[in-house]
């Protein structure tokens, strides 16, 4: 589970430039309707797949305790029995004495999550955003995007606006963006009130990481220190020698080709936090944080 406090948000999606793009848009419920959109389905094959009609998720609970909050949480995890999919809900607030937080209950191969929550004399407006790293080798995949509702039963897929190719002949190459989007009134103490929901996906493509090497540095440019981590054996924070200036850090990838491309970044002491890409099984890669510590 991961949690954000709600003074604190800032957008964090930043991609590149790309060759081909999609816009999706969902038409507004009715009022009436008792089902409400929840979030976004990114379904991974190697074929287009049909899928049933309205299939519900199985939804399975585990409990948290955060240090930093002092509090318990219940996840709530869902999945769609003979689908390879990743999915992105609302996430939900949760109030602990004078701290705010929001619980993203969203699988771990979605990135860059954010919301946004705005109020003005014409309601509430709810809007959620993330990203989603294609990362397997071979030619490419499709990806089907689906929209997640919620009723009295439970969380389920809607119909699916399309089926995309994501290729890997080049890293943010290919690149596709989703979004779903739901207008409501309800009424709140006898008094209507506007309520819009949207959700936005953006996926594109990554190399397949295979190892991640950190140099540290002293000021006269000499390899203090040298470490290397496996893309799923990363840690959470590096300890910088005392004569330590700056640390370099290696991305090692394999390309489409199958060749080993490298890509290099600049830590320095104003920075506390840098980021690489760790695999999430077959189809994916997602970012993890890793802290500068430094003396």
């Amino acid at each position: 589970m991961k949690k954000t406090r709600i003074m604190q948000l800032a957008v964090l999606l930043l991609l590149s430039s790309c060759l081909s793009a999609c816009q999706l848009a969902k038409p507004a419920l009715q009022d009436n309707s008792e089902a409400e959109l929840f979030g976004v389905y990114v379904l991974a094959s190697e074929e287009q797949q049909v899928i049933a009609e309205k299939p519900y998720a199985l939804i399975t609970e585990t409990t948290e305790y955060d240090l930093e909050s002092q509090a318990t949480y219940i996840n709530q995890s869902y999945s769609f029995p003979g689908l390879n999919g990743f999915i992105f809900v609302l996430p939900s607030a949760v109030e602990q004495e004078e701290n705010s937080y929001l619980c993203y209950k969203s699988d771990e191969a979605i990135s860059d999550m954010n919301t946004v929550i705005s109020d003005d004399e014409d309601g509430r407006k709810v809007a959620i955003s993330a990203s989603f790293y294609a990362c397997h080798q071979g030619d490419g995949n499709y990806y089907q995007v689906f929209p997640v509702y919620r009723d009295k039963i439970g969380v389920y897929l809607g119909q699916s606006e399309g089926s995309y190719y994501v290729s890997t002949l080049g890293e943010q190459m290919s690149q596709l963006t989703a979004t779903f989007q739901e207008s409501q009134t309800k009424s709140i103490n006898a008094k209507k009130q506007g309520q819009e929901f949207s959700v936005t996906i953006n996926i594109s493509s990554v190399f397949m990481p295979v190892k991640i090497v950190i140099l540290q540095l002293n000021k006269d440019h000499k390899v203090l220190k040298i470490e290397e981590f496996k893309p799923d054996a990363l840690v959470d924070e590096i300890i910088a020698l005392p004569e330590c200036a700056y640390f370099i850090v290696e991305n090692f990838k394999v390309d489409s080709a199958g060749q080993e491309t490298v890509k290099r970044e600049i830590v320095d002491r104003q920075t506390e936090w840098f980021t690489v890409f760790r695999p999430v099984g077959k189809n994916a890669c997602a970012k993890f944080g890793i802290r500068a510590v430094w003396q």
